[in-house]
């Protein structure tokens, strides 16, 4: 029998090996030293975010880049989070980086103004990468100008755009944001951005109103070709997010919405205003509300009665996936809504109101795993609950959970793991509690 070395294995199963240790870089550092086929096999999982702070971390960036393609190869993803800069401060590297075809996102969250930058070395670097196709920002812009051009120079096949706190725009030309809460009407820029092949756009608000990104910011064919929008926190006044709902309505599919408003509290559960009734989407397959958080202090059941009268005043007839995003730090959390929560009215609303919905979902983040056996007694809480209703004529009713802490191990009362041998690198679980079968999270 010949003797087989880890160096023999097909690249088929090398690869595999490694991918099922990705997590642990230390793991996948030490697999890059077995031979030249593992070194292959590992760069992609080593490199595949590159970040970078300072100048120091990008001249370095750029002297491996230019020494070895392979690693320009396996970057898929380039995170610019310069806090340690300063005005004056230079970055020679920034135009002049090495070409990467293979990076697919960008992540440029520089809460110090973009325009110490010149114009011109910023379109450089971001010609650097071809490819992009998902981009989140929060910085500072000049103005709507600037702004533009940035977003312009990431190419035209951006089909995800995430627009975090912390963008703004300082120049009042062109309707700014705070324009935008002082209720302007202004007409759409002439010069309004134009990114053809978008398709998902998230507004990460906390404490802003984004009306200008609508106003201001985009072409209105960019609206009507959105295919899902998440809205955290209340983003948009109510006319502003009625007017997007009409202009999304023929394509919108998948829609995710913030219950809690921290644009107008410091303290406390605010909660998004309602109107008497919103736009239809007449697209929309999918509606997900969350973050509902479990636990007494975060008064969840007023959180849940905000979401039965936010489902009296939206529309979406063709709707039949209904997700509720939850977070619970202990299984006694998810008990206590389950248990004490009135579902009847909620389950009752969605009955009548959207007939063609055949799935609600649960969807629960934990701090920490609770391990299979809370799960399974929380899953069969689920059953006996007042969303049981929900469940017959081929409705389902189904409970997801991931953990948010997969390194803690698994929660017990007693501070050790309950499950023995867990395995807890599956970060995403789904119990389908209908007669139903289960269908594959996200």
């Amino acid at each position: 029998m010949p003797n087989l070395d880890c160096g023999t294995l097909p690249l088929e199963i090398v690869q595999e090996i490694i991918k099922w240790n990705a997590d642990y870089t230390n793991a996948v550092r030490a697999s890059s030293l077995v031979s030249r086929l593992w070194r292959e096999a590992s760069l992609k999982f080593l490199f595949r975010d590159i970040a970078f702070r300072d100048k120091r971390q990008l001249d370095g960036w750029d002297r491996w880049l230019k020494g070895s393609p392979q690693i320009v190869q396996a970057v898929r993803r380039v995170q610019f989070f310069p806090s340690c800069l300063a005005p004056q401060d230079t970055l020679p590297h920034l135009p002049s980086m090495t070409v990467m075809p293979g990076v697919t996102d960008l992540e440029w969250c520089f809460y110090s103004p973009t325009r110490m930058f010149p114009e011109s070395d910023l379109v450089q670097f971001l010609h650097n990468f071809p490819s992009l196709r998902s981009v989140t920002l929060a910085s500072e812009f000049a103005d709507l100008g600037s702004l533009k051009t940035f977003l312009g120079a990431c190419g035209p096949n951006v089909a995800t755009l995430e627009l975090q706190e912390g963008l703004t725009c300082l120049s009042k030309h062109g309707g700014t944001k705070k324009a935008a809460q002082k209720g302007s009407n202004c007409s759409k820029s002439p010069n309004a951005l134009d990114l053809p092949k978008l398709e998902h756009l998230v507004i990460g608000s906390e404490r802003s109103f984004f009306d200008w990104v609508y106003k201001d910011l985009f072409t209105p064919s960019v609206f009507r070709q959105l295919h899902s929008l998440t809205i955290e926190s209340e983003a948009f006044t109510l006319p502003t997010l009625n007017q997007i709902f009409e202009a999304c309505s023929p394509t919108l599919l998948q829609l995710t919405i913030d219950p809690t408003n921290k644009t107008l509290s410091n303290d406390g559960i605010s909660l998004r205003p309602l109107p008497e009734m919103f736009s239809p989407i007449q697209a929309l397959t999918k509606l997900t509300i969350g973050l509902f958080y479990f636990g007494g202090t975060w008064e969840p059941e007023n959180v849940l009665d905000w979401a039965c009268a936010f489902l009296e005043v939206f529309q979406a007839k063709n709707l039949a996936t209904l997700e509720f995003l939850c977070y619970a730090a202990e299984p006694m959390d998810v008990t206590e809504v389950l248990e004490d929560y009135d579902w009847g009215p909620l389950v009752t609303l969605v009955r009548k109101n959207y007939k063609n919905v055949q799935e609600l979902v649960l969807w629960i983040t934990m701090e920490m795993d609770f391990g299979r056996r809370a799960r399974a007694s929380l899953e069969q809480q689920a059953r006996a609950s007042g969303l049981s209703k929900f469940v017959g004529e081929g409705k389902r009713l189904n409970v997801k959970w991931t953990v948010e802490n997969p390194s803690w191990g698994s929660y017990s009362d007693d501070g050790f793991s309950e499950d023995d041998g867990e395995d807890t690198n599956d970060n995403s679980k789904e119990e389908d509690i209908s007669d139903g079968s289960p269908e594959e999270g996200y």
